[in-house]
């Protein structure tokens, strides 16, 4: 099978003779090849005997998620190829690849280890975060986010007493392992029974420390994690 037709229009595979059925008959057809589509397709095809299609109407993989080269972002923003005058600037397509949407995704969160059984490591490059960044109107500067006990140490977006308070309570998040119900019954503080909230206070934290921990360091969406158990933000 060297081709697709849907609905009268014919499409071209990418990897023509690459698991197709005899029969040109599959399983599964997944429509879309946005972030979503591409995980389900992905796992279905670890069944063994599972033949799966992956379409897609686009002439470019990954849906809202996808990295476009600079040919790609000019059909989809302006319906049309780049002119030659638009080339000479810009240079070659290929030299772009410009992200729709940004990705970031937790090293040892579910979705990473969804993506390692579906195998689709092979063909996907992950970068780590360097650092984090925020930015502090009041003193109208960028900071780096401090992650570690000698980060928060060192910052100077704190007061002394604020990098003390926020040190204490960064050496007590170390200590913390949720896994364990012995390092949990432990700890000089309940992070089961105690919310976020709770906990922000017996630090003395205040609103820039406690929207680092929250926000930046924890990716909470919003304060309604303050009155959750503490252990839920960890």
């Amino acid at each position: 099978m060297t081709e697709l037709v849907i609905e009268g229009e014919r499409y071209e595979p990418l990897a023509p003779g690459s698991g197709w059925p005899e029969d040109g008959v599959f399983d599964y057809v997944v429509l879309g090849s946005g972030l979503t589509n591409s995980l389900l397709c992905g796992l279905l095809a670890t069944k063994k005997k599972v033949s799966v299609l992956h379409v897609d109407s686009e002439r470019y993989y990954g849906g809202n998620s996808a990295s476009l080269n600079l040919d790609a972002l000019f059909r989809k923003m302006l319906k049309r190829d780049p002119t030659e005058e638009e080339r000479k600037i810009f240079g070659n397509s290929s030299d772009y690849n410009i992200d729709l949407v940004p990705k970031a995704m937790l090293s040892c969160g579910k979705l990473s280890k969804i993506l390692a059984h579906a195998k689709a490591l092979r063909y996907l490059d992950f970068k780590r975060i360097g650092e984090t960044y925020i930015y502090k109107g009041s003193r109208k500067k960028i900071f780096p986010v401090p992650a570690t006990v000698a980060a928060a140490i060192k910052s100077d977006m704190m007061g002394f007493f604020q990098k003390r308070r926020f040190q204490q309570f960064l050496s007590f998040v170390e200590k913390c392992d949720t896994e364990d119900p012995k390092c949990l019954s432990g700890l000089k503080y309940d992070v089961r029974k105690l919310t976020m909230s709770e906990l922000y206070k017996v630090y003395g934290l205040g609103k820039t420390e406690c929207d680092l921990a929250g926000h930046i360091l924890g990716l909470q969406r919003d304060d309604s994690y303050l009155e959750e158990p503490a252990i839920r933000t960890y």
